[in-house]
Protein backbone atom coordinates (compact mmCIF):
# COMPACT_ATOMS: atom_id res chain seq x y z
CA UNK A 1 0.00 0.00 0.00
CA UNK A 2 1.21 3.51 -0.76
CA UNK A 3 0.36 6.41 1.54
CA UNK A 4 0.93 9.93 0.21
CA UNK A 5 1.48 12.75 2.71
CA UNK A 6 1.42 16.30 1.34
CA UNK A 7 3.34 19.33 2.57
CA UNK A 8 0.02 20.86 3.68
CA UNK A 9 -0.48 17.89 6.09
CA UNK A 10 -3.06 16.03 3.98
CA UNK A 11 -3.00 12.27 3.49
CA UNK A 12 -4.12 10.24 0.48
CA UNK A 13 -4.80 6.53 0.97
CA UNK A 14 -5.65 3.78 -1.49
CA UNK A 15 -9.15 2.38 -1.44
CA UNK A 16 -9.52 -0.09 1.40
CA UNK A 17 -6.59 1.38 3.41
CA UNK A 18 -5.71 -2.10 4.76
CA UNK A 19 -2.63 -2.18 7.00
CA UNK A 20 -2.72 -5.98 7.19
CA UNK A 21 -4.63 -8.95 8.57
CA UNK A 22 -4.47 -10.63 11.96
CA UNK A 23 -1.77 -13.29 12.05
CA UNK A 24 0.45 -11.70 9.40
CA UNK A 25 4.05 -10.82 10.17
CA UNK A 26 6.42 -9.06 7.77
CA UNK A 27 4.24 -9.91 4.77
CA UNK A 28 3.48 -6.32 3.73
CA UNK A 29 5.49 -3.17 3.16
CA UNK A 30 4.07 0.32 3.32
CA UNK A 31 5.45 2.91 0.95
CA UNK A 32 5.05 6.40 2.37
CA UNK A 33 5.59 9.37 0.07
CA UNK A 34 6.21 12.45 2.21
CA UNK A 35 7.87 15.87 2.42
CA UNK A 36 11.59 15.73 3.18
CA UNK A 37 13.36 17.56 5.99
CA UNK A 38 17.11 17.76 6.44
CA UNK A 39 18.47 15.28 9.01
CA UNK A 40 14.98 14.11 9.93
CA UNK A 41 13.81 10.81 11.36
CA UNK A 42 10.40 9.77 10.04
CA UNK A 43 7.88 7.90 12.18
CA UNK A 44 4.46 6.39 11.55
CA UNK A 45 2.43 6.45 14.77
CA UNK A 46 -0.46 4.03 15.19
CA UNK A 47 -3.05 4.54 17.94
CA UNK A 48 -5.31 1.70 18.99
CA UNK A 49 -8.75 1.84 20.64
CA UNK A 50 -7.17 1.31 24.09
CA UNK A 51 -5.00 4.45 23.49
CA UNK A 52 -1.84 2.37 23.09
CA UNK A 53 0.55 4.05 20.64
CA UNK A 54 2.93 2.05 18.43
CA UNK A 55 5.70 3.94 16.61
CA UNK A 56 7.55 2.59 13.60
CA UNK A 57 10.50 4.18 11.80
CA UNK A 58 10.06 4.91 8.09
CA UNK A 59 13.34 4.47 6.19
CA UNK A 60 13.81 5.18 2.50
CA UNK A 61 10.05 5.86 2.26
CA UNK A 62 9.22 2.32 3.43
CA UNK A 63 8.34 0.37 6.53
CA UNK A 64 7.55 -3.28 7.12
CA UNK A 65 4.26 -4.23 8.79
CA UNK A 66 5.06 -6.57 11.69
CA UNK A 67 2.69 -8.78 13.64
CA UNK A 68 2.78 -6.60 16.77
CA UNK A 69 1.10 -3.80 14.76
CA UNK A 70 -1.81 -6.08 13.86
CA UNK A 71 -3.23 -6.43 17.38
CA UNK A 72 -6.94 -6.77 16.61
CA UNK A 73 -9.41 -6.52 13.77
CA UNK A 74 -10.85 -3.05 13.16
CA UNK A 75 -9.92 0.56 12.52
CA UNK A 76 -6.93 2.34 14.06
CA UNK A 77 -5.77 5.94 13.89
CA UNK A 78 -2.45 6.83 12.30
CA UNK A 79 -0.25 9.89 11.89
CA UNK A 80 3.01 10.52 10.03
CA UNK A 81 5.62 12.64 11.86
CA UNK A 82 9.13 13.97 11.23
CA UNK A 83 11.62 14.73 13.99
CA UNK A 84 15.00 16.49 13.91
CA UNK A 85 17.56 16.18 16.71
CA UNK A 86 17.56 19.32 18.82
CA UNK A 87 20.58 20.98 20.41
CA UNK A 88 20.14 18.73 23.43
CA UNK A 89 21.59 15.27 22.72
CA UNK A 90 18.62 13.28 24.03
CA UNK A 91 15.76 15.30 22.59
CA UNK A 92 14.18 15.72 19.19
CA UNK A 93 11.95 18.46 17.85
CA UNK A 94 8.86 17.56 15.87
CA UNK A 95 9.07 19.45 12.57
CA UNK A 96 6.09 17.92 10.76
CA UNK A 97 2.88 16.16 11.70
CA UNK A 98 0.28 14.97 9.18
CA UNK A 99 -3.45 15.01 9.65
CA UNK A 100 -4.72 11.95 11.51
CA UNK A 101 -5.98 9.20 9.20
CA UNK A 102 -7.56 5.76 9.58
CA UNK A 103 -6.06 2.39 8.67
CA UNK A 104 -7.82 -0.98 8.83
CA UNK A 105 -6.73 -4.30 10.25
CA UNK A 106 -8.57 -7.18 8.63
CA UNK A 107 -9.59 -10.58 9.92
CA UNK A 108 -7.21 -13.46 9.55
CA UNK A 109 -7.76 -17.19 9.64
CA UNK A 110 -4.80 -17.50 12.01
CA UNK A 111 -5.88 -14.59 14.27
Amino acid sequence: MTISVTSDYGVALPQGNLLGNLGENKLRKLKILHPKFENAVYILKLMYNDDTIYESVVENNEMCVVGSMLRYEGDIKAQFCAFVQSDSENESDKVFESDIFTLKIGAGLDG
